[in-house]
């Protein structure tokens, strides 16, 4: 969209090629010759994005130019990800996938783990009968089954029916069952959409005419065509983010320039023409600088903003407004919170989904091609970290959150180590506005002769302060005035209680208030029960849960769910969750309504150990604990429902979150757990018995810590979905194999190691698309080799050796009965099902990426592959490695490999020639002049070409029969080479000065001689690979940071800027190409 604003990586990768007749070549290939049994026709275009790792096709090679979409690409992955649209009655995201034209889907997104570089989409809508191009906005009506889709590209609201689609599925290759398009409707540059399901109303922010154009009746079958909107809201300016509150029929949106600003318009469904809004949100205290997107949590008076242009540096934020318009109708108010720094990874975000039951944010981070999710869970960092000797921690074993006063209490249980000073009760007043490190306490409560305290509860309701005193069996009540000092600072003794519970009370544990019954749950450890005392008569008999059917053993945690009147009991030492229901009327030998465990089969980190400090956000039915026996926060949903064996939703855990329980400390020191969720969103504090931080011996560190969890600050992300379905991963060269439609592209990876270095070799390459589906449908057999299709075309879709995905498994085909029928190289590991889609999956010889029990690929000899060049005749694969790091011999560094039969390569493909010398120094690009038998290299480290000679004969240590180099050349790193053998020109990409050197009489070149003539010009800024089509005379050049392809007409007599065709544009999905081939047979 118009607010992405590009950057370019520094580091160029290489390749060059070409091809002539039944050859192919690219990144650095060479020219083949004339096959006349191949047909030629206008060409396919292959072109590797390093920048999105995915290829790009454009089937009319011969004829591209301009700001074309291409027609295919290929594998999907996450490419300039804009529109968001979460679907919370499914808990289905929607993903406008601007790159690569296509809408991502994902199921049970919620409950999604998916690692770092294979985020996979369960659907994907894509092809050319979408008609997507740059979709941007999207919003689904859950009600009515409609998919709404903004395609900037060509000017349309693209709405998608499952009923009417071929296959019934919103998934693959479907026309949309509706296209609102052409003049009348006034689209220009639609952005963000927002659908009225009570009302049937379609909303689209349309920037190109600074309006809102508005759609009744969007889901009918009429509305569509160059059909005029039925209003529109117009006067605003570059409107970008959208939201409809339908249940209040209130519009938001986004004003991006001009005054940045959130407006909102009342009776939405109504208004039309240049009305005003009703309410406003702008001003310096707002911090709004181009905002993009938006979503509003209409039960809590949130809004969510998307700010790309945050003070002071101009970076990317999220800013979480509480309730801005309680006050005013203009609003400067400051947001409650912002996320914001390095740490989150943001940039140059453009648009918000927010979970609201679970406090999922996801934020489309279009620059980096990724969607990033902020929430409690995961290897976070704690956002502060409060420990030292200034605190006065001393294991603090409970907390009291004051949310209107913004003040914490924490309870430390031997406070008594800290010396006479050191208070019992220690206060952080403006905790959560505090940047905390070694920070000490506001203010104190000093307990003269009381040890060992459990617990502590700050009672607003009835402003007293509660403290659970287990070494004298007692719970005392002190007026909260009382207590508090006057102004609060320094450290102050307890006053007199008001009241002292004693009666039940038997070695307490632990204490949970339900403040608006006004009852204190007290769990003992010596008789194993639950006292309840009435804070409101302040009668001292408690009523009792005691005796062996509750199953009370040693309970360390309770917490009372107010709202549903449930009491959670943790029972620490059997690892169970007791609960109650009715609590408040539960009384005597009384079983558990529910009990909650882990199964023996749940891998140990899932499971619960040493269990204790239950809070909950009771709103949103979660429950919190800390699971001390492994350095967690477990999270569970629904909590109210639970019963049997349970796993966590989502956990806290990992080195970074800090959270550390030392097992060698006094099992009691249970650690204190508050979860605030007053302003939205959710805030963690959590205290522990050590500084997590602290590398000394124990004995030497300080004796506790608070952390503080909230989504906001420098807060980072719990999961980044990025990449895809075999994405591409430092893609430097791409191959075509014309004679069997194949596409070989070479892996780099990381270029400092070689474990990641892979060769893809993706079959039917004209026809693929997207996730690379194939037609029907396939069934399976749990532990069984045969698969069945449905509709299918096994016989000429697929072949032994080809890599398929059914489901979540990677699976490789072995025979093939039929169309209908084919068997498994292995038993099929997942459940018997029918009906299931597969992918096609490029065959890949040993990558780690895609074969994670490989650990290297020792036998392909890859060491940061950097040129390709295919003989379709003799179906060979030449591999140039460019890797300099020569210590593995596994992985021969400066070295030429050839793999034959290279069609039928899979894992553990072993290169039948293994070409190395002593003149061989990073080599980049290949081309073969397959009718002379000669190979040419750009060997980009010494400056010069290097050419070999009955190339088929080689192996093992060689010399090369002629080098091109010296100062009349004027190679400067080349990266490059093109022959066209029947013209005997040698074409030289050069990194080093971003031009083309074109030698004539190549096959009799040798040492210093000047090029006859230069490709050179001010368009082509980081030309990055080349392509020879020899019959077509065409050259084509892949220019990294412009995003573009040139392609030369007329090449043997090329020169200077000479006449060419430019590919590029928005519409083109080019991102930092880095290499190309043309199958000119199609």
């Amino acid at each position: 969209m118009r607010y992405v604003r590009w950057i370019t990586l520094l580091l160029v990768l290489l390749g060059a090629g070409g091809f002539q007749g039944c050859s192919d070549n690219s990144n650095g290939s060479g020219q083949t010759q004339e096959a006349p049994d191949l047909p030629r026709g206008d060409g396919n275009l292959y072109v590797a994005n390093e920048g999105t790792g995915s290829l790009l096709a454009f089937d009319n090679a011969s004829t591209a130019e301009g700001d074309l979409a291409p027609d295919r690409h290929f594998p999907e992955t996450i490419a300039e990800p804009t529109g968001l649209f979460l679907d919370q009655t499914t808990d289905t995201l929607y993903v406008a996938n601007t790159g690569q034209n296509a809408i991502l889907i994902y199921e049970n997104a919620s409950t999604l783990e998916l690692p770092d570089g294979l985020a996979s989409a369960d659907r994907v809508i894509s092809g050319p009968k979408t008609g997507l191009r740059r979709p941007g906005g999207v919003a689904y009506d859950a009600t009515r089954q409609r998919l709404y889709v903004a395609s900037e590209g060509n000017a349309s609201i693209l709405v998608f029916h499952a009923g009417c689609s071929e296959t019934g599925l919103l998934s693959g290759d479907i026309a949309p069952c509706q296209v609102i398009s052409g003049a009348s409707t006034l689209l220009h540059a639609p952005g963000e959409l927002a659908v009225d399901p009570a009302r049937d109303i379609l909303y689209i922010s349309n920037e190109g005419t600074n309006s809102i154009l508005v759609y009744e009746n969007a889901s009918q079958s009429s509305t569509q065509g160059n059909l005029p909107p039925t209003r529109t809201i117009s006067s605003i300016q570059s409107p970008l983010g959208i939201f409809i509150d339908s249940t209040n029929d209130r519009l938001y949106v986004v004003q991006s320039e001009g005054q940045a600003a959130v407006l909102v318009y009342e009776n939405a469904s109504t208004r039309a023409g240049q009305t005003s809004p009703d309410r406003t949100l702008t001003g310096s205290n707002t911090l709004l600088v181009f905002p993009t997107g938006i979503d509003v949590d209409i039960d809590q008076n949130l809004i969510y903003v998307v700010n790309n242009d945050h003070p002071p540096d101009g970076d990317s934020a999220l800013l979480i407004f509480s309730d801005p318009f309680a006050n005013c109708a203009v609003c400067d108010v400051a947001p409650a919170r912002i996320i914001t720094g390095d740490e989150t990874g943001l940039s140059d975000a453009t648009d918000i989904a927010v979970d609201f039951q679970l406090d999922r944010i996801y934020v489309s981070n279009t620059l980096e091609n990724a969607i990033l999710l902020f929430g409690m869970g995961g290897n976070i960092a704690p956002t502060k970290i409060n420990t030292g000797s200034a605190t006065r921690l001393e294991w603090p074993i409970s907390f009291s959150y004051d949310n209107e006063e913004d003040r914490l209490y924490v309870l430390n249980f031997r406070s008594f180590l800290g010396g006479a000073s050191s208070p019992m009760i220690a206060v952080w007043d403006n905790v959560g506005e505090t940047s905390l490190n070694n920070t000490p306490p506001s203010w104190g409560i000093l307990a003269s002769g009381i040890l060992f305290p459990r617990a502590i509860y700050v009672d607003k309701t009835r402003n007293r302060l509660l403290l659970l005193l287990p070494s004298i069996n007692e719970l005392r009540v002190y007026d909260l005035d009382a207590v508090i000092p006057s102004p609060p600072t320094g450290n102050v003794a307890l006053p007199a209680p008001v009241a002292t519970f004693t009666t039940g009370l038997n070695s307490p544990l632990s204490m949970s208030v339900d403040e608006g019954r006004g009852l204190a749950y007290v769990a003992n450890d010596n008789n194993n029960g639950v006292v309840v005392y009435d804070l409101d008569t302040l009668d001292p008999t408690p009523r009792t849960l005691v005796g062996l059917q509750t199953q009370l053993v040693r309970p360390f945690g309770l917490f009372v769910d107010p709202d549903r009147d449930i009491l959670y009991a943790v029972n620490t030492q059997s690892n169970n969750i007791l609960a109650f229901d009715d609590a408040s009327g539960k009384q005597g030998n009384t079983a558990p309504d529910r009990v909650m465990t882990s199964s023996s089969t749940l891998d140990s980190e899932d499971r619960l150990n040493a269990p204790t400090a239950p809070f909950m956000n009771v709103a949103k039915d979660r429950l919190f604990i800390i699971n001390r026996g492994n350095n967690s926060v477990y999270i569970f949903d629904t909590a109210s429902t639970l019963d049997g064996e349970i796993e966590p939703n989502r956990k806290l855990v990992g080195d970074d979150t800090e959270i550390s329980f030392p097992p060698s400390l006094d099992p009691q020191i249970t650690g204190a757990l508050w979860v605030d969720t007053s302003g939205g969103g959710e805030r963690l504090f959590l205290g522990e018995p050590i500084d997590p931080t602290c590398t000394l011996p124990q004995n030497q560190c300080a004796r506790g810590a608070f952390l503080l969890f909230s989504a906001e600050g420098n807060f980072a992300p719990g999961q980044v979905w990025s990449g895809g379905e075999n994405q591409l991963v430092g893609p430097s060269a791409v191959a075509v194999d014309p004679r069997r439609d194949l596409v070989y592209v070479a892996n780099q990876g990381d270029p400092t190691i070689t474990s990641d270095d892979s060769l893809f070799l993706f079959t039917h390459a004209s026809r693929s698309d997207g996730n690379m589906p194939f037609d029907g449908t396939f069934s399976v057999t749990e532990g069984s080799v045969i698969v069945t299709g449905t509709g299918t075309s096994f016989t000429t879709d697929l072949a032994p050796g080809d890599h398929i995905k059914i489901e979540e498994d990677s699976l490789i085909v072995s025979t093939i009965y039929s169309d209908t029928t084919l068997t498994l190289t292995s038993p099929y590991p997942g459940e018997t099902a029918s009906g299931l889609l597969a992918l096609r999956l490029p065959r890949t010889p040993c990558s780690p990426i895609y074969n994670p029990e490989a650990s290297s690929c020792p036998d392909t000899k890859l060491n940061n592959p950097a040129g390709l060049f295919v003989d379709s005749d003799q179906d060979r694969l030449y591999v140039s490695n460019a890797g300099t790091d020569c210590a593995d011999p596994a992985a021969p560094c400066n070295s030429l490999l050839v793999f034959h039969a290279a069609s039928d390569f899979n894992f553990n493909a072993v290169p039948n020639q293994v070409i190395t010398s002593d003149r061989l120094n990073s080599p980049r690009g290949l081309a073969v002049d397959l009718g002379r038998q000669t190979l040419f290299v750009a060997n980009h480290g010494n400056n010069s070409v290097l050419v070999f000679k009955n190339v088929e004969d080689l192996n093992g240590e060689v010399g090369p029969d002629a080098e091109i180099g010296g100062a009349a050349t004027g190679i400067n790193e080349p990266i490059g080479v093109a022959i066209d053998p029947e013209r005997d020109i040698l074409y030289i990409l050069n990194e080093g000065t971003s031009e083309i050197l074109v030698f004539e009489n190549a096959s009799s070149l040798d040492g210093d001689n000047a090029p006859a003539r230069t490709l050179s010009g001010n368009f082509m800024q980081t030309p990055s690979f080349l392509f020879l089509d020899a019959e077509g005379d065409l050259l084509y050049v892949a220019d990294r940071e412009a995003d573009a392809v040139h392609i030369f007409t007329n090449a043997s007599r090329a020169d200077g800027e000479a006449a060419h065709k430019t590919i590029t544009g928005i519409n083109t999905g080019l991102n930092q190409p880095v290499g190309l081939a043309v199958d000119t047979a199609r």
